[in-house]
């Protein structure tokens, strides 16, 4: 079904419930500190139990191959990312209703006493049951519950951080601007800083700066555009939490004829005016080009692993 640097998931039967599952595999090499971090986890996934969170169902440690086996939830649609790839582009209505279960689970997640923060949420990382359209945050490998609010090394994807998470800064608005940049992702079809390729130094110095990525400025809907901007302030203190969030007026309206659309996005000629009219006005820096690979492009994910405050 899918692998990364450290996990590969396998789709797998329950011969005792007759059911499909998720089979994760998670090397640990034998490094106790990455084995108790897994046992914290089980711990953590076993506590929580949500309609739009992917269930846990067990899990146990193969002390002969080093590996952590996890069974989870398995979802029909695969990861959003994937499921646009091959049905999308969807009409507004349906990321309405994406968006609304993913805010939904993340005010779950983040009510919790201590709140819980996912840190790495992303396309990738929310899943879709085909037939149904019920979306679910999974990938909780990096959960962790906010004790403190502060982390000694960056954790998460390095596109998806925000700004305070490079200074150690925790707390559930993380989530919130990941999940902004989530919402630009699946909106326009283009991976966040994807003008960088991915270099990490460039992607850094952008978000620390504030700077929005390209695919920001092709959406041409001024609510989504709202949206959006609620998600990704720059100061914690005016990024809006996932409660606040499901009340803003892009996410009232879920049926009738002005959701019966696409959404509205800028082609390459009109974004390259538009970004020149921002640029002449002092609204953003000079840009080298417009260049964006689609999430079409198997763009390699740069996300794997936890990159180092830079």
């Amino acid at each position: 079904m899918g692998c990364g640097a450290f996990k590969v998931v396998y789709k797998a039967i329950d011969q005792d419930e007759g059911i499909e599952v998720a089979w994760n595999e998670i090397s640990v090499s034998g490094d106790l500190q990455s084995l108790d971090s897994l046992v914290s986890e089980v711990k953590l996934l076993k506590d929580i139990q949500h309609p739009h969170i992917i269930a846990f169902y067990d899990a146990w440690y193969d002390e002969d191959n080093l590996k952590v086996v996890l069974i989870t939830e398995r979802m029909t649609g695969g990861t959003i990312k994937n499921f646009i790839q091959k049905k999308g582009p969807f009409k507004l209505n349906v990321i309405k209703r994406w968006c609304k279960q993913i805010l939904i689970g993340l005010d779950y997640l983040h009510s919790h006493n201590p709140p819980i923060v996912h840190h790495d949420i992303k396309s990738d990382n929310i899943f879709v049951n085909s037939i149904t359209g019920i979306v679910k945050i999974g990938d909780l490998g990096l959960c962790t519950q906010l004790f403190e609010g502060k982390i000694k090394d960056v954790v998460g994807t390095l596109e998806f951080l925000s700004p305070e998470s490079f200074e150690g800064t925790v707390s559930e608005a993380v989530d919130i601007w990941a999940f902004g940049m989530s919402v630009i992702e699946i909106t326009t079809l283009e991976y966040p800083y994807s003008e960088c390729k991915s270099n990490f130094g460039m992607v850094y110095r952008k978000i620390t700066r504030g700077e929005r990525p390209l695919a920001y400025y092709r959406i041409n809907d001024q609510e989504l555009l709202s949206f959006i901007n609620d998600c990704i302030s720059y100061k914690t203190e005016t990024r809006k939490n996932a409660k606040e969030l499901l009340e803003h007026p892009f996410l009232n309206i879920l049926d009738g004829l002005s959701d019966a659309r696409f959404i509205s996005l800028r082609s390459d000629m009109e974004l390259e005016k538009y970004l020149q009219e921002l640029q002449i006005s002092g609204t953003i820096p000079l840009l080298k080009s417009i260049s964006s690979p689609a999430l079409s492009s198997n763009k390699p994910d740069t996300g794997k692993g936890t990159p180092k405050n830079g």
